[in-house]
C-alpha cells in the first residue's frame, strides 16, 4: 500500500534537492572533477547556464524552462569535464539510463544545441539524431528546433527545412539531421555529435557502432545514447551492452576515462509501493514529473497484476520483460535450475525423449527427460 504521508514528504525534498544555486554546484563540481589529468571548467559551465535560462519549452505547462540540479549537473559533467594537457573535453560519449518522462529529450536538445552553436574550431559538423523511427527521432528534432526558434538571435543564424527535417547553420554550416535506426547510408556521414533516443528500442547497434566510427575527423567528437531499460533478455540490445558496460567500469572492472554514464534506477527486488524506489529511478519526481501517474498504475497493479512488469521497467527503470507471451518462463528462475550434468550418468535409467523440428525461421528441439 501507498505510504501517502511519506510520498508527500519525499516530494517535498526532492523539490529541495533539485534546486541548487550557480556558485554553490560550481564549487562542488569543481571539487569533484579536480585531478591530475582533469579540472572542471566552471567558466564554460556559466556560459552554459546562461544559455539555458534563455531558452523556452516545446511542451508542458510553462514556457518558461527551469533547469534542475541533477541535469545541470549532466550536463555540465558532460561538456565542462576538459584534460589539463590541452583543454579538450574528457567525455566522447554519455549514456543516461532513467525511468520514463524524466525530460531525457530536453538534456540532449540543450547538449547539441549548445555544441552546434558555441563549440569553437569546428564547422560543417554533422549532428545526427536517430530514433526507432523517423516519428521518433522527430521528437527530438523539435525540442532542439524549438530552442533555436525561441531564441531571435539563435532563429537569425540558421535556415530549418522542416519537410528535410534539417536545420543548417549559415555562418560555418554545420548541420543537424533526423536518421532511422536502420543504419540504412550511415556508412557515409561523418559525425560530430549524434545522439540515438530510446535505444531500447532498437532492432541493432547497426547505425550506433556506424556513427560511433564516422567520428574520426573531430578530436572531441561526441555520442549521446539515452534510453528507459530494456527486457534485459536480450544481451545484444544496445541498451543491455551499454548498461552493463556501464556497471562493470561502476564496479571497477574496466577503465574508460572517455565514458560518462548516469543510470537511474531502483532496486532490483523492490517493493513497486515502496516511495523510496520511485525517487532512484525518477529524479524529477514530483516537478515535471506527475507523481499521479505513478500512484495510479500502482494502485491498478492489484487489478492487473500483468501490468506489474510494464510499472518496474518505466517507472522503476528495471530490466524486466513485458511481452508475457514471449516471456512466459520466467528466465531467473530458469537459470536457478540449470547445472552442469553427464549423460553416463543416467546409464540405464528410463527416459521420454521429445522432437521439434523446425521449418524456415524456428529451430529444431531435442528433450531427453529422465
Amino acid at each position: 500500500m501507498v505510504d501517502y504521508d511519506l510520498l508527500d514528504k519525499l516530494v517535498e525534498e526532492n523539490k529541495i534537492k533539485q534546486s541548487f544555486q550557480l556558485d554553490g554546484i560550481l564549487k562542488e563540481l569543481s571539487e569533484k572533477w579536480e585531478s591530475e589529468k582533469y579540472y572542471f571548467d566552471k567558466e564554460e559551465a556559466t556560459k552554459i547556464y546562461k544559455y539555458i535560462r534563455l531558452l523556452k519549452n516545446d511542451k508542458g505547462t510553462s514556457r518558461k524552462f527551469i533547469i534542475l540540479r541533477f541535469q545541470f549537473e549532466i550536463i555540465a559533467e558532460i561538456l565542462c569535464v576538459k584534460r589539463k594537457k590541452d583543454n579538450i573535453r574528457r567525455f566522447r560519449e554519455a549514456h543516461i539510463n532513467v525511468g520514463r518522462k524524466n525530460s531525457k529529450s530536453f538534456l540532449v536538445g540543450i547538449i547539441m544545441s549548445y555544441l552546434f552553436f558555441f563549440q569553437k574550431d569546428i564547422f560543417g559538423a554533422l549532428f545526427i539524431i536517430t530514433g526507432n523511427t523517423t516519428k521518433q527521432a522527430t521528437e527530438l528534432y523539435n525540442t532542439f528546433k524549438c530552442f533555436v526558434n525561441g531564441n531571435k538571435a539563435l532563429s537569425r543564424r540558421v535556415k530549418i527545412t522542416d519537410s528535410k527535417k534539417e536545420i543548417i547553420r549559415k555562418d560555418n554550416g554545420n548541420k543537424l539531421i533526423v536518421l532511422s535506426n536502420d543504419g540504412g547510408g550511415a556508412d557515409s556521414y561523418a559525425d560530430y555529435c549524434f545522439a540515438c533516443d530510446e535505444i531500447h528500442e532498437y532492432s541493432s547497434d547497426e547505425i550506433y557502432g556506424k556513427l560511433k566510427t564516422g567520428q574520426g575527423i573531430f578530436k572531441d567528437g561526441l555520442a549521446i545514447t539515452l534510453t528507459t531499460a530494456s527486457s534485459g533478455e536480450d544481451p545484444s540490445n544496445l541498451e543491455m551492452q551499454l548498461y552493463q558496460a556501464s556497471k562493470t567500469m561502476e564496479e571497477g572492472k574496466f577503465v574508460d576515462e572517455t565514458f560518462y554514464y548516469k543510470i537511474y534506477e531502483a532496486d532490483k527486488d523492490c517493493d513497486i509501493d515502496d516511495v523510496t524506489q520511485w525517487f532512484k529511478a525518477n529524479p524529477a519526481l514530483g516537478l515535471f514529473r506527475q507523481v499521479e501517474d505513478i500512484v495510479n498504475l500502482c494502485n491498478r497493479v492489484a487489478l492487473m497484476p500483468l501490468q506489474e512488469n510494464m510499472f518496474r521497467r518505466m517507472f522503476l527503470n528495471l530490466h524486466v520483460a513485458t511481452d508475457h507471451i514471449k516471456n512466459a518462463i520466467n528466465m531467473e528462475l530458469w537459470n536457478e535450475c540449470v547445472e552442469e550434468i553427464k549423460l553416463e550418468d543416467f546409464n540405464g535409467i528410463p527416459c521420454w525423449c521429445g522432437l521439434d523440428l523446425s521449418s524456415q525461421h524456428d529451430i529444431t528441439g531435442f528433450v531427453q527427460v529422465f
